[in-house]
């Protein structure tokens, strides 16, 4: 099954002004949806936040935590979003981590190979995916989708003083799973991150996995 396709990627590099330094960019920005003031807008400029509904409550950024992590391993490539849980309220039930994992047909040795994610989409239903969900400091637990789509919508590079250093990826995700025999929901979800070498953590030693 085909679960990566790839539309005229496109390197695009985002200027911004010498007063906008690299701890800045590395704070996270939370802009409410003006339909759902609980999620975050989706944006493309580099706001480290992402947000998503989670049956009755929302799975968000945290201050505290860095949103995102990318690891890369023997073909696939891991894409974590590291965050909480709210109720309506907004009062947070605990840590949650999600990672989306999925097969790449280029070996990423840098953060800025993750420009090869510009306009993809993947099929979370595929063979060759996986999805895991950590809830605090429980052990990750590996669900079934029974419907879900992760897309990059856009990767940029991000110059600061003229100098590459970071690539913003923004896309949106959704999916229904099954755990314990119960179908449960992630819906509606968008991220808007900034990733350099210290989110990335790339592990070239195997040949990478073809498209399927």
């Amino acid at each position: 099954m085909k679960t990566l396709k790839h539309i005229l990627p496109v390197i695009a590099a985002l200027l911004l002004p010498p007063a906008c330094s690299r701890d800045e960019m590395d704070k996270t920005v939370f802009i409410p949806d003006e339909n759902d003031r609980k999620l975050p807008a989706y944006t493309e400029w580099g706001y480290n936040s992402f947000g998503a509904k989670y049956e009755r409550s929302y799975f968000i950024v945290a201050g505290n935590m860095v949103p995102c992590k990318i690891t890369y391993r023997e073909g696939t490539l891991h894409f974590s979003l590291r965050g909480h849980v709210t109720g309506e309220v907004g009062y947070p039930y605990g840590k949650m981590t999600l990672t989306l994992s999925f097969p790449v047909s280029k070996k990423m040795e840098d953060y800025r190979d993750l420009m090869f994610l510009h306009n993809t989409k993947i099929d979370l239903t595929g063979n060759d995916c996986t999805v895991t969900i950590e809830n605090d400091s429980a052990v990750p637990v590996a669900v079934s989708p029974l419907r879900g789509c992760l897309t990059f919508k856009r990767a940029q590079l991000l110059s600061i003083d003229d100098q590459v250093s970071k690539v913003i990826l923004s896309g949106v995700f959704d999916m229904e799973y099954l755990t314990n025999n119960v179908v449960e929901a992630i819906e509606d979800g968008r991220f808007d991150v900034s990733i350099d070498n210290s989110d990335f953590y790339g592990y070239p030693t195997e040949t990478a996995g073809q498209d399927r």
